[in-house]
């Protein structure tokens, strides 16, 4: 089995070949633990996740697709339901302050990000990031756990949440969804892509109505509060562009809008209460490989997270009052992040990055004063590779903060991944040679499996590309064989299943049967190892 990583070809790229030859490769430190990822050139902050995983971390990613089965359009109900020791609850539905848990966190500790955009409100830690995007408009989310505070600083204590939009593409289309249910649910999203000047661009839309539910008991309301269901309404509109102006370079720009309306229902004093909210996420991100050996990026981002919050009070005779007139609370988040990759003539690697953010936010309502902070930091992580021992995975790392609100802090980590497959021969690239024992799903029965498969996440503008193909790549395939490739593109479905295969392969997985089939719209994969092959 030989894998090599294919930087400049795709983002990721698996080869299989049958019998004792078999081929993968992913632009990153290992096939089992970043197999779904996307690489793109130098795209340090896409692929960060993975990286992390291969070297220790745990990591999990939700599919668009996945999400899109669940006939959600919640991410947070999505997410709780997907995701295992994630909580996510809200007190009185959407729109709402939710308790939040990773792992048995605190609700603060969870970084919560939009396309790599930190979305947490530091005024409340319970104050809810996740109604800025419904799940039509995902691409995937990716969910580390533990402390992750090297690289994604303040926040990420118990772990990060990335949401990670749809991508534009260079093919014109679109899609338009339309829903409905009880509790007089509504909803619609849409988006439209093509290509545009040196690049591609994305436009989505989504609307979300409900109305809602009584969030108390009839008894507990008193005689000077009104009985009111809690709805949720929100409007969004957003632009994705991408484009690369030169070489081995991609700029990236995210523009998004809500206007989100929720009634926030009380028990005493109260006739009715509103919270009237705008949100405005927006990035730019400039990719760059200078060379082979080094990459950078550098990105600028801004969240503005405001609500107008109305109440009218209701009198024990029926009189009503206002209590709050529009009163404003919420928050502005920007900063920027720069960083960049030494890959050293024996494939170790070095990260180094600077990080800048700056945060305010009050509150009129609560009559909360401005809380400002602005924070520096400086990160560096090695990853080295060992000459005489290339198996394991070693990356040390440390970070300095400076905060003008919480002082100076330095925080560092140590990590270490030991590949225990004795079959595998490592190469300085992370390329690895491995050698099964008859077939490698046979699991030392002998056999042929048989298979010639190319699995690309990403190559050129296509995505989830599989190519099987009946190639023989020898000198009889050459002059007397019948070669012939099928190409799937843009088949998830077909792709996930290969590569599933493949690891299984690479880890020498018996087959607990004699084949395998996986539907996919109008097509059918199968897979047959043939048992005891060399006998016949």
């Amino acid at each position: 089995m030989f894998h090599r990583p294919e930087r400049a070809l795709s983002r990721a790229l698996l080869l299989s070949a049958c019998g004792p030859v078999l081929a993968a490769g992913v632009d990153t430190p290992s096939p089992d633990a970043l197999g779904g990822i996307e690489v793109e050139g130098s795209a340090i902050e896409e692929t960060l996740p993975a990286e992390l995983a291969a070297y220790g971390a745990e990591r999990e990613v939700i599919e668009g697709l996945t999400l899109e089965e669940t006939g959600m359009s919640d991410v947070a109900q999505a997410l709780e339901r997907l995701v295992p020791g994630l909580f996510v609850a809200p007190r009185a539905g959407r729109g709402s302050y939710v308790d939040a848990s990773l792992d048995g966190s605190r609700t603060q500790d969870v970084l919560w990000l939009v396309d790599g955009v930190r979305i947490n409100n530091r005024l409340y830690g319970s104050t809810t990031p996740l109604d800025s995007i419904t799940t039509q408009m995902i691409d995937h989310i990716e969910v580390l756990r533990g402390g992750q505070g090297l690289f994604y600083g303040t926040q990420a204590v118990a772990g990060v949440v990335n949401i990670v939009l749809r991508k534009p593409k260079a093919e014109r289309g679109g899609e338009l969804r339309l829903g409905t249910g009880t509790l007089g649910d509504r909803r619609a999203a849409g988006h439209v892509t093509g290509p545009g000047p040196l690049g591609e661009w994305l436009v989505f839309g989504a609307y979300d109505e409900s109305d809602g539910y009584e969030p108390f008991e009839r008894d507990a309301y008193q005689a000077n509060a009104r009985r009111q269901d809690r709805g949720f309404k929100r409007q969004s509109i957003g632009a994705k562009y991408s484009a690369s102006p030169m070489a081995d370079s991609s700029l990236r720009v995210l523009a998004l809008y809500n206007d989100a309306a929720a009634d926030n229902a009380k028990p005493v004093n109260n006739y009715h209460s509103l919270n009237d909210r705008d949100e405005v996420i927006a990035s730019i991100k400039w990719d760059q490989r200078l060379s082979d050996r080094f990459s950078y990026y550098a990105k600028g981002y801004w969240h503005s997270w405001w609500t107008d919050y109305t109440r009218i009070g209701l009198d024990d005779d029926g009189s009503r009052h206002v209590i709050n007139d529009g009163d404003e609370w919420g928050y502005d988040d920007y900063g920027a992040n720069l960083a960049g990759r030494y890959i050293a003539p024996g494939g170790s690697q070095l990260l180094l990055g600077y990080d800048f953010q700056s945060y305010s936010g009050r509150d009129y309502v609560l009559r909360i004063d401005e809380q400002a902070e602005t924070v520096h930091a400086g990160f560096a992580q090695f990853r080295p590779v060992l000459a005489f021992s290339p198996d394991p995975r070693i990356a040390l790392g440390a970070r300095y903060n400076h905060s003008d609100f919480g002082g100076e802090h330095t925080i560092w980590n140590a990590s270490l991944d030991q590949p225990l497959e004795a079959s595998k021969t490592w190469g300085r690239d992370r390329s690895y040679v491995k050698q099964c024992s008859g077939a490698c799903r046979n699991a030392g029965d002998g056999g042929n499996m048989h298979t010639k498969m190319y699995l690309f996440s990403r190559t050129g503008k296509y995505r989830n590309v599989t190519m099987i193909s009946s190639s023989n790549l020898n000198r009889g395939g050459m002059k007397a064989g019948w070669n012939d490739m099928v190409i799937l593109k843009d088949r998830p479905k077909t792709y996930k299943y290969h590569l599933k295969v493949h690891r299984a392969m690479t880890k020498e997985v018996r087959a607990d049967k004699d084949g395998l089939s996986k539907k996919d719209g109008p097509y059918l994969s199968r897979f047959f190892p043939i048992r005891k092959a060399g006998k016949l």
